[in-house]
């Protein structure tokens, strides 16, 4: 592997006074699954805010049984962890949707009144609408799916050309808008305890804004998202994925869902092709436009494995092809490769589990 040191430097004059606190805090953006657990991408985020050495200001949106975060709860009967400095939650339904348009402003506003020098978010599909958006509202220079941090020299290394370089970036930026490549940080080990009630902050929705102005998510008819009860796909210790392999719509829905409803922890992914194609929605993309995922288990059926696809599973633990093709790239890389008619194999597989 190549590695391409480069050096960017960004002086902003009207913000290095107010930011230039050495002790300045790094504000974390946590998402939550739906039994109101922190998802395994935002303990991926708080190892690597840790590794900072700066004081943690966690940011949650949606509302979270597990943490007891609950509006009819008063402050000092709520529980946070550890490692937070802060704990700042919303359960507005404003923020429901996680729409960008929304949560953005938000973070501007935040980042301005509070001492922020590190922002962090997960390098997911939400991180890459978000972190593009608040670099525009702060004339701040984003640096995105930042692999691993030198704290004490500004320096954060990030892939390029699908991972096969490694950028070196240096920034004299007051404030470091980051995304996280949450894959190849562990997840922080969280410990309960009770925290002084000033530390827990409610937020109130945009200062500016409106709630007749928020757009609405509208759903739509047959959508694969609602079919799939099986947990957030970058949260997935399994991934059952499908390609162009699978021919339609139906043949995905048919034979993917079934087998992954054989595990306890399985979600499912598709290539571009299979999005292009109309087979499912583009929420469950795994690759370098879509989702990046490291499950202990990746199942791909039906995948050829072009380089974008691969860039976003190739740190899975173990990986099985099932493929018509043994020269495909999918196999090179795969631990295990079945050959074969895949309509064959997957309704086998997954009568035999």
């Amino acid at each position: 592997m190549f590695k391409l040191q480069s050096k960017k430097i960004f002086k902003i004059p009207y913000l290095t006074t107010k930011f230039s606190n050495r002790f300045a805090s790094t504000l974390t953006f946590l998402e939550t699954t739906s039994n109101g657990n922190f998802t395994s991408s935002s303990l991926s985020i708080l190892t690597a805010a840790k590794e900072l050495g700066n004081p943690i200001i966690g940011l949650v949106l949606n509302p979270i049984i597990g943490l007891v975060l609950n509006p009819n709860l008063k402050q000092n009967q709520v529980k946070s962890l550890s490692v937070f400095n802060k704990l700042l939650f919303s359960n507005d339904a404003a923020f429901k949707d996680n729409l960008p348009e929304v949560i953005t402003p938000l973070l501007s506003d935040l980042i301005k009144k509070e001492d922020i020098s590190h922002f962090l978010i997960a390098n997911n599909i939400l991180g890459k609408n978000i972190l593009p958006r608040l670099g525009a509202y702060l004339d701040i220079q984003p640096i995105s799916n930042v692999i691993k941090i030198d704290s004490g020299n500004n320096t954060f290394y990030r892939p390029i050309y699908a991972g096969n370089i490694i950028s070196q970036v240096e920034t004299q930026q007051p404030i470091k808008l980051l995304s996280i490549g949450t894959s190849l940080f562990p997840e922080y080990s969280i410990i309960s305890e009770d925290i002084v009630s000033h530390n827990i902050k409610e937020l109130s929705l945009l200062n500016d804004g409106t709630k007749e102005n928020i757009p609405q998510v509208i759903d739509q008819e047959n959508s694969v998202v609602d079919e799939n009860k099986l947990i957030d796909l970058t949260c997935a210790k399994i991934v059952i994925a499908g390609g162009a392999g699978l021919k339609n719509k139906e043949n995905f829905n048919k034979l993917l869902y079934p087998l992954a409803q054989k595990f306890d922890y399985a979600a499912i992914g598709a290539t571009r092709v299979a999005v292009d194609n109309g087979y499912c929605p583009n929420s469950i993309q795994v690759g370098q436009t879509g989702k990046i995922v490291s499950p202990n288990l990746y199942i791909a059926i039906g995948i050829s494995g072009a380089i974008q696809h691969l860039a976003g599973m190739k740190d899975s633990k173990v990986i099985v092809a099932i493929n018509q093709d043994l020269d495909a790239p999918i196999c090179k890389i795969a631990d295990y490769s079945l050959q074969g008619d895949l309509f064959k194999i997957v309704p086998e597989l997954t009568n035999k589990l």
